[in-house]
């Protein structure tokens, strides 16, 4: 059977089964449902962003399908996650893509993005909203797999960020929904704070704060408001939270601010980039490598990553690599 008659009988038969189910809350709570695997359940995203609500004087309702290593694909043919988008009467469905396919090729086109589109027609169809989560790119890039595929060879974790931006982003275009960006804001964090704790020992999975950052970023783009003050730290420190919902609403509202004191590392040295070592690299604060155009660079704030010079560091392998450094660089123009 051709693959647009598979996908067509797969609508029709989950189209029934939404026609025949529905319950709404009694309460006009704002509900949200949340579609993915271990990167929305370690930690308890959906827990995290109901506490800075209810921190917030909002009303929440949450649920999850959330399985691990599940695609949105492997989602689009679960009975379950069918149920749950048919089982109420949601306001917003976040939709979490496994973190590698969508930095192959191959997956992106062929699963991911066939996936998505089924999924966010279903829930549109209980008059819902899709919100696309995006997700955080390795602490140290590389080359992932994903069955018999591998993505690239990534140089380090801002060059698989802005792979799994253009993913999410592409397909958020392309059906008008919304994006919880919780990936660039681990770039921002970053950024800001080479040494700031969002990676586990996997360097894939999200901290607690990690987890905390991605639920205020949830925070900031569904209520469209600054969760900086809110007093719910979901287990961080009072400074660590705030932190986090500075970066958060920093992202979401494209304030241009760093929210915490710089370390020497990262000051702004210069007015332009000048000199740079072999091996440098620049990237904007999207993290996007513009390097190749460091000497003529507009107006605004740069990041040199640097290797230091007789130093070195535990590689994500065990071995040993040449330490690096990033340093902020403020360009007037």
């Amino acid at each position: 059977m051709p693959d647009n008659d598979v996908v067509v009988l797969r609508l029709v038969a989950v189209v029934a089964v939404l026609l025949g189910a529905g319950t709404a809350w009694a309460d006009d709570s704002f509900r949200v449902l949340f579609i993915g695997n271990s990167h929305t359940y370690v930690n308890d995203l959906p827990g995290l962003f109901a506490g800075l609500s209810e921190a917030g004087g909002r009303s929440v309702r949450t649920d999850a399908s959330a399985i691990s290593g599940y695609s949105l694909d492997d989602h689009a043919n679960a009975q379950a996650t069918l149920d749950k988008i048919a089982q109420d009467s949601w306001d917003c469905v976040a939709l979490q893509e496994q973190s590698v396919i969508p930095t192959i090729h191959y997956w992106r086109y062929n699963s991911m993005y066939p996936a998505a589109r089924l999924l966010d027609s279903l829930i549109r169809l209980q008059g819902a909203q899709t919100v696309f989560y995006m997700t955080w790119g390795w602490k140290y890039g590389g080359q992932q797999s994903y069955k018999d595929s591998t993505s690239p060879d990534f140089r380090d974790y801002f060059e698989m960020q802005e792979s799994v931006r253009v993913a999410y982003q592409e397909i958020a275009a392309e059906l008008g929904a919304t994006m919880s960006p919780v990936g660039l804001a681990f770039a921002r964090a970053r950024q800001i704070d080479s040494l700031v704790d969002l990676w586990q020992v996997d360097y894939c999975h999200a901290t607690l704060e990690g987890t905390y950052l991605g639920a205020c970023v949830f925070y900031a783009v569904l209520y469209g408001a600054d969760p900086t003050g809110l007093e719910f730290y979901g287990g961080l420190s009072p400074e660590d939270a705030r932190f986090c919902q500075e970066v958060a609403w920093q992202t979401v509202s494209g304030i241009e601010e760093s929210p915490r004191p710089q370390a020497a590392s990262h000051k702004p040295t210069a007015t332009v980039v000048g000199e740079l070592r072999a091996g440098a690299v620049v990237y904007d604060e999207s993290g996007a490598d513009v390097t190749a155009r460091a000497g003529a660079l507009g107006r605004g704030v740069y990041f040199v990553r640097e290797e230091r010079a007789g130093s070195r560091e535990q590689s994500a392998d065990g071995g040993q690599r040449s330490a690096v450094s990033v340093r902020k660089v403020v360009v007037v123009r």
